[in-house]
């Protein structure tokens, strides 16, 4: 799941809680410690709690796959030491 990091013009900096809520993990606005579940699509608790936050339209796809629908894609390094195909 992708978010959007911006809500009432302010710019939310995520990081994990490593806290669970009914499965889900949970991360937290650095400057508010609000706490959002994964998959809540809003806050539980502090200054966002009645907050949902936009979800960004995403897909994980192969490089194969990438290559395919963007062609024009550049590879700064395949010197990875991970396998592509």
């Amino acid at each position: 799941v992708v978010f959007e990091r911006e809500i009432d013009n302010e710019l939310l900096t995520f990081g994990v809680s490593g806290l669970l809520y009914n499965s889900n993990l949970v991360f937290y606005d650095r400057n508010s410690n609000s706490l959002w579940p994964q998959l809540a699509l809003g806050a539980v608790t502090g200054k966002f709690s009645s907050q949902n936050i936009p979800v960004i339209p995403s897909r994980v796809v192969t490089w194969r796959q990438w290559k395919k629908e963007h062609h024009q894609t550049l590879l700064l390094s395949g010197k990875t030491g991970f396998p592509r195909d």
